[in-house]
């Protein structure tokens, strides 16, 4: 059920801009992406949800990104805790030419995850819903940092 060869993307933190002003074509495809991670949100069917997510990533499509092998960090960390650490995360750090792509991405792809998880562990309907509202709270700043209208 789960992909070994799987792994998040991040960003580097400290070359992200603290604006993003994307494109038309780019927001049409956040904006039909967001409103369909809404809606995985406040259903309850797995299945139908993972279809879902599957198709929100059909939407955005594939973007242009560059692992970076020895990632830049404010911490005290060593470049071989970090490969630990990054490891047992299942992420990988990179660029992309689409940051905004990128960013909803990670979403889309987390989310995915917790719904494999939920149905692999039998999660308590409630704790769902906690973590669902979690999501829920990061999808209306992702409209607000777009510019976007929710409807």
């Amino acid at each position: 059920m789960k992909n070994d060869n799987l792994k998040l993307n991040l960003l580097n933190p400290l070359q992200l801009p603290t604006t993003l002003s994307p494109d038309s074509e780019t927001n049409n495809k956040i904006l039909k992406t967001l409103e369909l991670i809404q809606i995985v949100i406040t259903e309850s069917d797995t299945d139908q949800n993972l279809d879902k997510l599957i198709e929100a990533m059909v939407i955005l499509g594939e973007t242009q990104q560059s692992l970076i092998n020895n990632p830049i960090t404010e911490t005290f960390l060593s470049l071989e805790e970090i490969e630990d650490y990054d490891n047992y995360f299942m992420v990988n750090h990179c660029n992309s030419e689409n940051i905004a792509i990128s960013i909803v991405s990670s979403i889309v792809l987390a989310m995915r995850e917790l719904l494999l998880l939920s149905k692999l562990h039998n999660f308590n309907h409630e704790e769902l819903l906690k973590l669902k509202q979690g999501y829920q709270e990061y999808i209306n700043l992702l409209f607000r940092t777009f510019n976007l209208s929710e409807e």
